[in-house]
């Protein structure tokens, strides 16, 4: 534990040492090329809850992210293979579900384009938009797959993507993750090009599916509908992003079925003159109907989260935040 921490402590006070590390080589093969490059990511982390009041005893862990591919590119077309290792020591409790992982498939597709239109298919990443909703999920130590296709197109006055993807399952043997067995995600998502009007915007619908999903109401097959559009641009020294969400589902259990629906916003902005500094302001507000029963709501927000907070104590009033919204919602029937 003493040598994770000051491990911990080093990599903190100096960023350079958390190895993220990228090379390329390209190589003429046949009428295409031939490229190969690899990322190396080592992570230490160290916490100490009782500076926070949060509860429980310190953890110091580590974790190595080691990913390697190969892209043939030719004209109208591109093939690409990547392989990944993940690694974990001394994580309290274990390794989690994104955290360890043998030599396994991180992605590998095939991706055709002509003109405006373009096709991908395969085991892909998917980030959109803020990555509220869709992100690869760079923070854990795996970064989040999907096995499906997505179709695009692209013109003067914006891009269109239809998707069809099932999250892919990580397992901590080698060669071992597969689609999740009853789950899928479909949605379009579009995007206005730039220079028409004041920022840009997105719009995007997206409906997933999950089989045994477990909540505190119960478990069963989760359904949710999300439309979503969200606005952002630069204007000199500023630049902003604002988004608005509202969600509709449902979750089928043995007792019955509940449904839910929740709206969500967010907004934040930053200004570099003569510094950087940014400020986030958050709102939502859900429903549940429980079969036989009135409808309940609450509301949960967060208005504090201006840029010079330092990390650590911005995780925490997130976390506090995220305790006590889940302790009223947990009290609606």
């Amino acid at each position: 534990m003493l040598v994770l921490r000051v491990l911990s402590l080093a990599l903190l006070a100096m960023p350079w040492m958390a190895l993220a590390c990228d090379t390329g080589r390209r190589t003429d093969m046949g009428t295409g090329q031939l490229q190969w490059d690899a990322s190396l990511r080592f992570r230490g982390m160290y916490y100490d809850p009782a500076r926070f009041g949060i509860g429980g005893s310190e953890d110091g862990y580590g974790l190595l992210r080691a990913l390697a591919s190969a892209t043939y590119v030719e004209d109208n077309w591109q093939a690409r293979v990547q392989l990944g290792v993940h690694a974990e020591n001394g994580k309290a409790g274990g390794p989690g579900r994104t955290d360890r992982s043998a030599l396994d498939v991180q992605q590998a597709y095939w991706r055709w384009q002509r003109g405006g239109f373009h096709l991908q298919l395969g085991r892909q990443e998917a980030g959109y938009g803020s990555s509220r909703l869709l992100s690869v999920r760079d923070g854990p130590n795996i970064r989040l797959a999907f096995d499906g296709a997505r179709v695009g197109w692209k013109g003067r006055s914006g891009t269109l993507e239809l998707m069809a993807l099932r999250p892919l399952e990580n397992r901590p043997g080698a060669l071992d993750d597969r689609g999740e067995h009853g789950a899928h995600l479909w949605g379009a998502y579009a995007t206005t090009a730039r220079g028409r009007g004041a920022g840009q915007w997105d719009l995007y619908l997206l409906d997933y599916r999950r089989d045994g999903a477990r909540f505190a109401a119960g478990s069963g097959t989760e359904r949710r509908q999300t439309l979503g559009a969200r606005w952002f641009g630069q204007a000199g020294a500023l630049d902003w992003n604002s988004e608005l969400v509202a969600q509709g589902g449902e979750l089928r259990t043995t007792a019955g079925t509940r449904s839910v629906h929740c709206d969500a916003s967010g907004s934040s902005g930053c200004a570099s003159a003569p510094w950087r500094r940014c400020h986030t302001a958050r709102r939502g507000a859900c429903c549940s109907r429980a079969p036989g029963r009135a409808s309940r709501c609450w509301r949960c927000w967060t208005n504090l989260s201006p840029g010079w907070i330092a990390p650590r104590a911005r995780k925490f009033l997130r976390r506090r935040r995220a305790r006590f919204c889940a302790g009223r919602a947990a009290r609606r029937p």
